[in-house]
């Protein structure tokens, strides 16, 4: 028996409505697929742009080049370009803007220049907002200003950014739980001959840095005055790869840190941090309670392992070639330090030389170095278990026994 006329007419009414309904999402997706935007534009919906934007000077107090003006909106640069430049009075000025606070952005898909412009892309009081895969540089090297800068935000999550030529690329200042990851980061010291790629201040706590590469004349990566800050599997490089001032509870775990004339990793006044399992030419710290352990440390600089002053230190489980002046050394203002089970060769002068009385030397090795195995100081502790063979000294070892 056939269909009744009325359902056979209903199945074709849905099947008109279907198509129709999908031909109307198909011409709404291609007329939501690019905007045209205009300088000065203010973002308060889901915007995608259809063509490059070059915004001129915004000198003197000249609105940004775009503005965002609610919460939740996704900027798609769309892989344009947003230029914006900045000749004089240029404190402030900012090529894309969320210093309103608006939560929730997304700014995606392009690339930014910002000649001379204080920042290419700045948030402030701005959480849990994404910016990813953009490209942000300048060519005006004398006066760089900074990549992507974020002031009192908070989770905001900056994934697959290229940066060059900025000082630094990506800046935090009291803004915490953030994350950085996959990105390629150069700083560009300018005049001051001063830059870190990326730079943590002011309070800036419980950051994240991973699989992230970056460069700068300074250091790679700058942390002042913040805690509880972790970086993870990734390479750092500079005259420094890390600079950390009062930068208590930091982890640097798994990562490669080369330095040119200063040290891969520094620790000035820090306490309770843990460098574990990174492979750096040079590892120097103070401050208390700090954490030194299974690190590779090829031929340094100067020394490999430097513990400068603080207490209750523990170097453990390292292995260092090839110091230009010792592999591992314990300055006399350093407390209760604790070496244990190094491992260190080739160093110029000593393989271990502490000079602080009461550090504990435990179950290390040191071989082929150019003076001593260890050298301790008088009231250094033996504990035991030391080994050292064909150094320079035939000493081999001064104040504790080695086999």
């Amino acid at each position: 028996m056939g269909v009744p006329l009325n359902r056979a007419a209903s199945r074709i009414f849905l099947a008109i409505f279907a198509f129709a309904v999908a031909g109307l999402m198909a011409f709404g997706a291609s007329q939501a697929s690019a905007s045209h935007v205009s300088c000065g534009d203010t973002i308060t919906a889901d915007t995608t742009l259809d063509s490059d934007l070059d915004c001129g000077d915004l000198s003197g107090g000249a609105p940004p080049a775009l503005t965002i003006g609610a919460d939740r909106v996704t900027l798609d640069l769309n892989g344009h370009m947003v230029t914006a430049s900045c000749t004089s009075e240029c404190g402030g000025t900012v090529v894309i803007d969320d210093s309103g606070g608006y939560d929730g952005v997304r700014i995606l898909n392009g690339r930014i220049r910002s000649n001379s412009v204080a920042a290419g892309v700045e948030l402030v009081g701005a959480d849990r907002s994404v910016l990813k895969r953009l490209v942000i540089d300048e060519t005006v090297f004398d006066l760089p200003g900074a990549g992507i800068v974020l002031s009192g935000s908070d989770r905001n999550e900056l994934a697959k950014i290229t940066s060059s030529d900025l000082d630094p690329a990506i800046l935090l200042s009291d803004s915490n739980r953030n994350e950085i990851s996959r990105s390629r980061l150069i700083g560009e010291g300018g005049v001051t001959g001063s830059a870190s790629a990326i730079e943590l201040v002011d309070g800036s706590d419980r950051n994240r840095i991973v699989e992230t590469q970056t460069f700068a004349e300074s250091s790679g990566l700058s942390i002042e005055h913040s805690v509880g800050n972790r970086v993870a599997r990734s390479r750092l490089a500079g005259d420094a790869g890390i600079v950390a001032f009062v930068a208590d509870r930091t982890t640097i775990w798994k990562n490669t840190l080369r330095g040119g004339f200063g040290v891969p990793a520094l620790l000035v006044t820090s306490d309770n941090s843990r460098i574990r399992r990174n492979d750096a030419n040079g590892i120097w710290i103070s401050g208390d309670r700090n954490r030194v352990a299974r690190n590779d440390v090829p031929p340094p600089f100067e020394f490999g392992i430097f513990v400068s002053a603080g207490d209750a230190n523990l170097v453990r489980k390292n292995t260092v070639t090839g110091g230009e002046v010792d592999d591992i050394a314990v300055e006399s203002a350093a407390t209760s330090t604790l070496v244990r089970g190094n491992v260190v060769t080739g160093a110029t002068d000593d393989g271990i030389d502490v000079d602080a009385p009461g550090t504990i030397i435990r179950r290390n090795t040191a071989r082929n170095n150019g003076d001593l195995g260890i050298e301790a100081a008088v009231g250094v502790i033996d504990g035991g278990g030391n080994r050292a063979s064909g150094n320079g000294n035939p000493l081999q070892c001064l104040n504790v026994v080695c086999k």
